[in-house]
């Protein structure tokens, strides 16, 4: 792997910022980095496992919280890096800590990536679903029940977001 796709990956592990995984996620599909194994997906009962182990770190229905939109929506993987680089999780570091559990892809030289195998259809989810409040910029994510009216946030309405 060359120079600059490794200091891509320095920085987006060690930044904050989303732009820096997507450049890098960019720069693996040019250089042809990007297998089938990143397709794979957990077991169904390692995802209720660690979806109990999220839910037990952080039992949340906040609209506005992307952990629980995640988790409810089927990204567990992403709920659990979005969970750990968050707060601390002690029921999901444990399980990723000790193998029983991977939520990161890995390229053809087995090398792992930044983010987790369901990022990309989450950040597509994301976009058609979440509503920025026009007053205070926070997401809010509907559920299968309900979609938000008001800013869970700030209390704006979001009617007018929801029409833009």
């Amino acid at each position: 792997m060359d120079e600059a796709l490794r200091d891509l990956e320095r920085k987006a592990r060690a930044g904050d910022d989303p732009r820096d995984r997507e450049a890098l996620r960019a720069a693996y599909r040019r250089a042809g980095l990007l297998p089938d194994s990143t397709n794979v997906r957990l077991s169904s009962l390692n995802r209720r496992i660690l979806a109990d182990s999220i839910v037990a770190d952080h039992d949340c229905d906040d609209q506005c919280c992307e952990i629980a939109a995640a988790l409810e929506n089927g990204f567990v993987e992403v709920a659990a890096y979005l969970l750990i680089n968050a707060i601390e999780a002690e029921a999901v570091d444990e399980l990723l800590e000790d193998g029983r559990i991977d939520i990161f892809g890995t390229n053809m030289m087995g090398e792992r990536f930044a983010w987790p195998r369901d990022w990309d259809s989450w950040v597509e989810w994301h976009h058609e679903n979440a509503i920025s409040c026009p007053g205070c910029g926070a997401f809010n994510y509907p559920n299968r029940w309900h979609t938000p009216e008001v800013c869970g946030n700030c209390q704006k309405s979001l009617v007018e977001a929801r029409l833009l």
